[in-house]
């Protein structure tokens, strides 16, 4: 069998159509992998590796016929310099007006009446599993929550887009209730129920909405990714959302550093000087959390209007005075402005959030998983992915 993986240097020619010099050239420049046969100065050569040459370097495999990529196009999300784009529309001027509710009918395309109803899901409150710990974090009452209701509501495993959708709303309330602190979810629309839940000022309300709107998706980035993963294998919702919160606390991600911007902003309200937390990171060449944006490199949109409209909420804030002061000192050090997360963080800890700073984004972002979950299950066929292998050849 394993002579069916290996050509001789003369096949390989033969089949290249060049010569066996030519070959060996491919060999040097790490093209075609060759293993020495054992008793002989003589090498054999990857068959694989000779027929991707041949079909121009395409992977003529015949392990299967499913597609191999992912997502190759997506007609959720467009990412911009001037702003990102739900379905063509602009999210900077959406969040002006709409909730993050309509936005999710806009995404997951019906009527909002439609799909978020006064049905709510049935939450157990007795059996195995039924009681959620209080030592637990919001983030794992999250994802405890979406497993105990998913098995405690057969309508979760209607992947019809309508059970898709219907499913959707109760995912987004029982995340916004188990990140919030409620013990149940709520029909209220989500800016109002956080306000409430939280007893925040009713100055930060429509705060709330906007930023709520402008964090409910951003196109691929890496929880999404994941979410589009367990989407393909055709899990329900709650898993797909499982999918998302599980990666969301990874540390190379926005959510995963929130910390380390957590820890920034303290030092910015504690310090005399508010300049010299970020001054002090840039002499000593030190990471500076929350402003190095790769998809807005001349500065986010969506935090320069999270900022304009703290601004306008907040009134003279002395907080926002001390962010203002060392976020000029940085653009005057680096020429970097601020990223999404340190507004995102700033009204968190306006609404009584400040240990739980990344609830908002997480909650949001509830509906963009949820409408590229629908996009990769409704519209693409299952994938299943090949890598090109770089490991030792077997033996020959």
């Amino acid at each position: 069998m394993s002579e069916d993986l290996f050509m001789t240097a003369d096949e390989a020619a033969l089949a290249l159509g060049v010569s066996v010099t030519t070959v060996y050239a491919y060999v040097s420049r790490g093209m075609i992998r060759s293993q020495r046969v054992a008793g002989s100065k003589c090498r054999n050569y990857w068959r694989d590796d000779v027929t991707k040459i041949v079909h121009g370097a395409k992977d003529s495999t015949p392990a299967s016929a499913l597609p191999s990529n992912l997502v190759e196009s997506t007609a959720i999300t467009l990412i911009t310099p001037q702003g990102h784009y739900y379905r063509g529309q602009p999210a900077l001027e959406l969040a002006r007006t709409e909730t993050l509710e309509s936005i999710a009918a806009l995404l997951w395309q019906a009527p909002e009446s439609e799909i978020f109803t006064a049905d709510l899901p049935q939450v157990p409150t007795e059996g195995p599993g039924a009681q959620i710990g209080d030592d637990l974090t919001p983030l794992q009452r999250a994802i405890a929550m979406l497993f105990n209701v998913e098995h405690a509501n057969p309508r979760a495993y209607d992947l019809s887009p309508a059970g898709y959708r219907r499913s959707g709303a109760d995912v987004l309330r029982c995340v916004a209730a188990a990140c919030l602190g409620s013990e149940a979810p709520s029909i209220a629309p989500f800016h109002v129920f956080a306000i409430e839940t939280l007893g925040a000022s009713e100055r930060y309300l429509d705060v709330v909405r906007l930023f709520a709107v402008l964090a409910a998706d951003h196109e691929l980035d890496p929880t999404t990714y994941a979410v589009r993963a367990a989407a393909n294998t055709g899990v329900t919702p709650y898993a797909a959302a499982i999918a998302g919160l599980v990666s969301s606390s990874g540390r190379r991600l926005t959510f995963g550093q929130s910390s380390s911007v957590a820890r920034l902003l303290d030092e910015i309200e504690s310090e005399a000087d508010p300049r010299d937390p970020v001054l002090r990171r840039i002499r000593e060449g030190e990471p500076m959390p929350g402003f190095a944006s790769k998809n807005y490199p001349k500065g986010d949109p969506r935090a320069k209007l999270l900022l304009d409209v703290l601004h306008e909420a907040a009134g003279d804030d002395a907080d926002l005075r001390r962010f203002d002061r060392a976020a000029q000192a940085v653009h005057e050090a680096t020429g970097r402005l601020p990223d999404f997360v340190l507004p995102a963080q700033i009204l968190a800890r306006k609404i009584d959030l400040r240990h739980n700073q990344s609830a908002l984004l997480r909650i949001a972002r509830v509906v963009g998983w949820v409408a590229h979950a629908m996009e990769q299950f409704h519209e693409r066929d299952l994938v299943r992915p090949h890598a090109a292998y770089s490991g030792p050849l077997p033996a020959f």
